[in-house]
């Protein structure tokens, strides 16, 4: 009777999933994706990156993707973040910036790709640490501009100040590492057309 009532009780715990983890692959709503090359499809209202190994959100809207490791523990992929299952397990990576995972009220901080195993508490960083708990939240580390200084995340600031020339030709500088959900969307690609070749007026 405890054990039906513990494992009731873990299921209400852990999210429901929109991605999940199989032995042959990532299933996406009613699709298995299995092979090695990466896809975009939908889980439910979100655009995601998915192979065979791999899952990344691509939501611009900052929606969170839930992903099954297991049958108990799960992982909520913010948008940045990318998950691959690895033959010993797991890694998060990002196109660049720091990210953190939290779990039970604590945290781990990774300035690249962390590699972690499930057990039977949480989820083994190795030496990075662990997290205590049924799941845990990876996202993007939130970086704020130093006071004068213009945001990296916006390129028209860095191009201010009479850039001339080749240097005030800068198609895509963009440091924000949701810039692909983003070009994703398609305000990106509507912009296309105002591209004009090198050394044109």
């Amino acid at each position: 009777m405890k054990l039906t009532l513990l494992s009731a009780l873990l299921l209400l715990a852990v999210p429901a999933a929109d991605v999940a983890f199989e032995a042959d692959g990532v299933r996406v709503g009613a699709d298995l994706v299995s092979g090695k090359e990466i896809r975009l499809k939908g889980a439910g209202t979100l655009p995601v990156l998915v192979s065979r190994s791999i899952v990344e959100n691509l939501s611009v809207e900052g929606k969170t993707l839930t992903v099954a490791l297991t049958g108990e523990r799960t992982l909520l992929l913010e948008t940045g973040v990318r998950l691959e299952r690895t033959a010993e397990g797991f890694r998060l990576s990002t196109h660049g910036p720091a990210f953190t995972v939290e779990a039970g009220g604590s945290s781990i901080a990774a300035e690249g790709p962390a590699a972690f195993k499930v057990t039977e508490t949480g989820f083994d960083f190795g030496t990075m640490g662990k997290l205590i708990g049924p799941s845990a939240v990876a996202k993007l580390a939130r970086i704020t501009p130093q006071a004068g200084r213009p945001s990296p995340q916006d390129p028209r600031k860095r191009m201010s100040g009479g850039l001339r020339g080749s240097q005030a030709r800068l198609v895509f500088g963009n440091s924000d590492p949701a810039a692909l959900s983003i070009f994703a969307s398609g305000e990106s690609l509507r912009m296309l057309d105002q591209v004009t070749p090198t050394g044109a007026p």
